[in-house]
């Protein structure tokens, strides 16, 4: 928990002023890319690793599991602010992509926990306990 709130602070998000205002597109985007686009992106390409050969999934984890996973990459903004301040001169378009990438990042923490705390409840008891110890030392 302190890591994130230390980072949140090092970025300088400022979300009680108007900043935002204007930037919606941009921002949707942003967030669409965190939550939609990296996962898709990393169970696509394993997937089709697999499929093509070059890489060979476990038997111990199904690809729901590996959706699951992948759906977490969302979360991290390190490098998410770094593109962002490279990429925008703007000071109000820099303000709003910090806030869409926190937004962004703790969507896919979300999703991420929900959905390996539903595929593990279908899969073995030891690996739901795994998935039970991480979510009660997050909370």
């Amino acid at each position: 928990m302190v890591l994130p709130l230390f980072a949140l602070a090092n970025a300088g998000v400022d979300f009680l002023s108007a900043v935002g205002a204007g930037q919606q597109s941009l921002m949707i985007a942003i967030i669409a890319g965190l939550v939609i686009g990296k996962p898709a992106g990393i169970f696509l390409a394993s997937f089709a690793a697999v499929k093509i050969g070059i890489a060979r999934k476990p038997d111990d984890y199904s690809w729901m599991q590996l959706m699951a996973a992948s759906i977490l990459a969302g979360i991290g903004f390190t490098m998410s602010l770094f593109i962002a301040g490279r990429a925008f001169s703007d000071p109000a378009d820099f303000a709003a992509s910090k806030i869409a990438i926190f937004s962004g990042s703790i969507i896919s923490a979300v999703l991420g926990l929900v959905m390996l705390l539903l595929v593990t409840s279908r899969t073995t008891p030891s690996s739901r306990i795994a998935v039970q110890d991480v979510a009660d030392k997050h909370a």
